[in-house]
């Protein structure tokens, strides 16, 4: 039977599946070329339409422009305000100690911590006793060299007539032995009453050498004296000052801050007795980052020739406001950025201590804090003039990290800037010359998609709208 041929009913009682019919030559070629043709034409139409295409942005309609917000730009400004943390603290601590020895006899009231006192004012006194006998010996011996000195005196005027008496015994014995020679020469005399006289006239020589002998020792005798003399003020002016040292007085005006002994304590030379601080002008502590000394920096003026070396340690007199917040209420004194702490950066924070100085920490009494007090956590804002302009703007017109956009005769333009400082609502800037300039439109609305000479249409703004005011509705 032919592969063609219909089965037959015995084939179909026997119950097994008739064989499927093969496909023809035709169905074949035809199931070959079908997919071909499917993908070649799908590959002409993605032809077509990708010659029909638009490239994006090149055809913008007018209604088809992106709607954007602007501000305009204000005038540069020539300020950088730096904003600092730091702690209130004295320019120094002083720390009373004792300059005598002795035992703590009074502790006046005024000698409390927290207690503020002028200068000279009594805390302390010592037991003077003994530094009182010193003072009286010394007097004493200085009275006893004084009468040494008006004997000595005396005894000059007693030598200078034993002097002249023995300077006329002479004469009178030297005129014996004259006439006794001529005599001698006559024979009138002996050699021997000769002799005498001339022994006589040794004797007064050796009597008028002794007596100017004895004169010329009272200047060095009074040298010494006076020399004795000036020692001894001397140790009496050193034992009055030690008497005085007895009285521990205020040595500065101040607050008193801790008190280190009480009545009857035995203190030595140098013993800590009290520690006080000078709040007449107070200090705050606080660390410049080194972006921001380089706008300090910048105020310096130049120099021609040398420079000395205390220039390149020098910090400008930058002007200062001291903040101190309580609850919405800030209160302000006026400061000055006066040193460097260390002349050094600080290796853990690489930050450079620096101490703001406030000439006036005291205000009038009833408007807040009466005076800066030490620990004081406060805020320090440094007003910094700077060279070259800057620009104050919002700071929705900041892309990250340094591009803003402007818009010019509708079209959108990419200006470059260096961010000198941002918060959450404004950010300083500093563009190129001329490539920002006072009236240019930033925009400040997001920018899906935005390039070189996008067109764009500007929302109007309050200042742009002319609109007539609505009119009010009738009442009732």
């Amino acid at each position: 039977m032919s592969e063609y041929d219909p089965p037959t009913d015995g084939d179909l009682a026997s119950g097994s599946p008739a064989p499927e019919p093969k496909p023809t030559r035709k169905q074949r070629l035809l199931g070959a070329l079908l997919p071909g043709g499917i993908l070649l034409g799908g590959i002409c139409v993605f032809a077509v339409l990708w010659a029909l295409r638009e490239a994006p942005g090149r055809r913008q309609h007018e209604s088809d422009r992106v709607l954007v917000r602007t501000v305009e730009v204000a005038q540069p400004v020539f300020e950088i305000p730096i904003r600092l943390h730091g702690v209130v603290m004295p320019p120094e601590e002083i720390q009373v100690g004792a300059e005598v020895a002795g035992r703590v006899v009074e502790k006046t009231p005024e000698c409390r911590a927290g207690n503020y006192v002028r200068k000279g004012t009594l805390l302390l006194r010592i037991d003077d006793r003994k530094y009182r006998l010193q003072v009286e010996q010394l007097q004493f011996q200085l009275e006893q060299v004084a009468a040494e000195l008006d004997q000595l005196n005396v005894e000059e005027k007693n030598q200078q007539a034993l002097v002249a008496i023995a300077q006329e015994e002479l004469k009178l014995a030297r005129r014996e032995l004259e006439r006794l020679d001529a005599l001698v020469k006559k024979n009138v005399v002996t050699e021997g009453q000769r002799d005498e006289a001339a022994r006589l006239v040794v004797q007064a020589e050796n009597r008028l050498q002794s007596v100017v002998n004895t004169l010329e020792l009272i200047p060095v005798r009074r040298k010494r004296l006076q020399a004795q003399q000036k020692l001894l003020q001397a140790q009496l002016e050193a034992a009055r000052t030690d008497l005085s040292r007895t009285r521990v007085v205020a040595p500065v005006d101040g607050l008193i801050v801790a008190e280190l002994v009480q009545v009857n304590d035995v203190v030595q030379v140098s013993s800590p007795l009290l520690r006080m601080i000078d709040n007449s002008t107070m200090e705050v502590r606080c660390h410049l980052e080194m972006k921001h000394l380089y706008w300090i920096w910048g105020t310096l003026t130049p120099q021609e020739g040398e420079v000395p070396p205390d220039r390149y340690y020098e910090v400008p007199p930058t002007p200062a406001e001291v903040e101190f917040s309580i609850g919405s209420r800030t209160y302000r004194w006026e400061g000055v950025l006066s040193r460097y702490e260390a002349g050094q950066i600080d290796s853990r924070t690489r930050t450079v201590p620096c101490r703001v100085k406030v000439p006036q920490p005291r205000r009038k009494l009833g408007e807040g804090p009466p005076a800066l007090m030490r620990g004081m956590f406060v805020t320090v804002v440094l007003r910094v003039k700077t060279k070259e302009p800057l620009f104050r703007l919002p700071a929705a017109a900041l892309v990250p990290p340094s591009t803003i956009w402007t818009v010019r005769q509708d079209k959108l333009h990419e200006v470059a800037v260096e961010v000198i400082q941002a918060d959450q609502e404004t950010v300083l800037v500093r563009a190129a010359e001329e490539s920002l300039r006072p009236g240019d439109q930033v925009v400040v609305s997001p920018l899906p998609v935005a390039y070189e000479g996008m067109e764009v249409e500007r929302a109007p703004t309050a200042r742009d709208s002319r609109q007539p005011p609505a009119e009010a509705s009738p009442s009732g």
